[in-house]
């Protein structure tokens, strides 16, 4: 789905109230840049319902939630590679230590049984924090809003 142009039918759907996007659970792999605003031509309209939820936006081995966060505002964007088992070989079954196994996104024929052991590649004795805010399921937020939140390894109640 790596294009250019815009993936919606601009002047018929794009900013129409009466479209309703539900965008969940998808691993969108190697598909470019700005998927939801490409999908949405990029403008959703002032009413229209906007579902997103674990979502995943890689493209070229890179992390795209961070652009993708001003459209896919669901605050549950995974932001870890799916390692699939053997992509040249058309084989997508998921990483066992993946978010994406843990949540079970991506097509169906591909999940496997999250195992969270796997998903520890490393251990640091020293704690370091990135200043950076979590929701409780570990997943980067860019604006926290209401809710509980962990910052700088604490846990922050915001009313």
């Amino acid at each position: 789905l790596n294009a250019e142009g815009q993936w919606g039918n601009y002047s018929a759907i794009a900013g129409q109230n009466y479209i309703a996007y539900v965008v969940e659970s998808n691993i969108w792999y190697n598909c470019g840049k700005d998927i939801i605003r490409r999908l949405a031509g990029g403008r959703f309209g002032a009413n229209a319902p906007c579902d997103f939820g674990f979502n995943t936006y890689f493209n070229g081995g890179e992390d795209q939630s961070a652009s993708e966060a001003s459209y896919d505002k669901s605050e549950t964007i995974l932001t870890t590679d799916p390692m699939f088992a053997d992509v040249a070989n058309a084989d997508f079954t998921l990483y066992a230590g993946s978010d994406q196994a843990k949540y079970q996104t991506g097509d169906p024929r591909w999940w496997i049984e999250f195992d969270p052991a796997l998903g520890i590649t490393s251990v640091n004795a020293e704690k370091q924090y990135d200043n950076n805010w979590y929701n409780l399921q570990g997943v980067r937020v860019e604006r926290p809003t209401k809710g509980i939140f962990i910052h700088n390894g604490k846990k922050v109640v915001i009313k």
